[in-house]
């Protein structure tokens, strides 16, 4: 579409802009001042991602790999957060029962390969994605990561990947206090529940993203990556399996209630 190639045209325009007017800000900067912002890691202090970026790829074209890598080891303490929470979400999508050795293991081999793929984007790359849409770029990168991962870690059946199957019609169809019964998932393994057509789960999927934040995390992963309360209750930090209990009833009730036609405006707390 013309419109669409028009606006990414205009969006990766101003992100240049943007970068340049940082860089020229910083450029009259003595060298220690400049490394101090550099290596600042709170969002109010710090320089933005992308211009770090520009400037470990500069230390890297000077020669001076000992800063290039000091910078980068400040970047990847940036990101450190969202490199928690995009391995946890991964290790769960796999739908392994995992004790917590195996799931120390490959989180440390997750967060490994992403630190070898953004060194080799960064330092060997030209990709001005990295400095113009770091999050957008640091996304795509580790859901290549995860791809690769998971068709390695995944149970085989008959040479094809076993993937934890979605039991979502109980949402429609159950009554009164959800347990642990009641959330056991059917159907056989990467089926999908027969009571609901695609036009349904489709529905509920974009039901699920009005959910709060809490309630949204564990209906995803107990209904589309099987977890268990356990592993679910760990998610959401370390409550108890009656809260993950708590958490699934009121997420049920608020996507029973837009599923039959309300807005999530009409039910108490909907989308927040």
């Amino acid at each position: 579409m013309p419109g669409a190639s028009e606006s990414s045209r205009e969006l990766v325009a101003l992100a240049r802009a943007r970068l340049a007017e940082e860089l020229r800000e910083l450029e009259p900067l003595d060298s220690a001042e400049l490394r101090s912002r550099l290596l600042k890691i709170e969002p109010d202090r710090s320089v933005s991602r992308g211009a770090l970026v520009h400037y470990i790829r500069r230390a890297v074209d000077d020669g001076r790999q000992a800063d290039a890598q000091t910078l980068f080891l400040a970047l990847t303490r940036r990101v450190e957060g969202l490199t928690r929470q995009w391995i946890r979400r991964t290790v769960l999508s796999a739908g392994l029962e995992l004790a917590a050795d195996e799931w120390r293991e490959h989180a440390s081999d997750l967060a490994q390969e992403q630190t070898l793929r953004l060194w080799d984007a960064i330092s060997c790359g030209h990709d001005e994605a990295w400095e113009l849409f770091f999050g957008r770029a640091l996304a795509f990168a580790q859901g290549h990561i995860a791809e690769a991962w998971l068709r390695r870690v995944r149970p085989r059946a008959n040479g094809r990947p076993v993937t934890p199957p979605v039991a979502l019609s109980l949402l429609l169809d159950s009554s009164g206090e959800l347990d642990s019964e009641k959330y056991a998932l059917s159907g056989a393994p990467g089926g999908i529940d027969q009571p609901l057509s695609h036009a349904e789960l489709a529905d509920l999927r974009r039901l699920v993203e009005w959910l709060p934040a809490r309630e949204r995390l564990a209906v995803v992963l107990r209904f589309w990556a099987g977890a268990s309360e356990d592993v679910i209750a760990e998610a959401l930090g370390g409550v108890t399996t009656r809260t993950v209990r708590n958490t699934l009833t009121r997420a049920y009730m608020r996507l029973r209630v837009w599923y039959n036609g309300k807005t999530p405006a009409a039910f108490p707390g909907g989308g927040e």
